[in-house]
């Protein structure tokens, strides 16, 4: 009998030898598919390997039909533009003591206009003077203010004109002193 109890002992023994290795094999393969498939899912998610070819062909599409879906970007035409000289006139200040001194690009929709402004331009300029002379430096310095004159500006020079219009004023020189 206490062989038998040896005997018992040593085949547990074996078997306690047996199942460790086994578990450690399993544990390494259950590892590796772990690891596999972690590398497949960060490439599928960054996007490299031969996941990038797979994506790209439709990202390419996408865009494609993004663009197709916008308008078209209107064409911006820069019409002819005439510049005047400096004009420096006294502003309706209190004190009398401010000035402003203005240099002026206008915008224009035509050549046939540009050459009724260029005959008007003696008018133009008395208009532009007069009008400068009823600002105050308050109502020039405002944030609005300079956007304001320059829609008076075009307004009033597009009512002297004829055979086209005035579409912008630049101001390329703007002086309150």
């Amino acid at each position: 009998m206490a062989e038998e109890k040896e005997k018992k002992k040593e085949g547990e023994e074996g078997e306690e030898e047996e199942q460790p290795k086994k578990s450690k094999k399993k544990l390494l393969i259950i590892l590796i598919v772990v690891v596999l498939g972690g590398a497949v899912g960060a490439m599928k998610f960054l996007g490299i390997g031969p996941f990038k070819k797979a994506e790209a062909p439709a990202a390419e599409e996408a865009q494609k039909k993004e663009e197709e879906k916008q308008p078209p970007k209107p064409k911006v035409e820069v019409g002819p533009m005439v510049t005047m000289e400096p004009v420096i006139v006294n502003l309706a200040d209190p004190s009398g003591r401010r000035y402003v001194k203005v240099t002026m690009t206008f915008e224009l929709d035509s050549d046939a206009v540009k050459k009724e402004f260029e005959e008007r331009l003696p008018q133009i300029k008395d208009l532009l003077i007069t009008l400068l002379r009823s600002k105050t430096s308050a109502e020039l310095n405002d944030p609005g203010g300079i956007f304001r004159l320059k829609e008076e500006i075009v307004s009033r020079i597009n009512t002297l004109l004829v055979t086209g219009k005035v579409k912008r004023v630049y101001f390329t020189d703007f002086v309150i002193q």
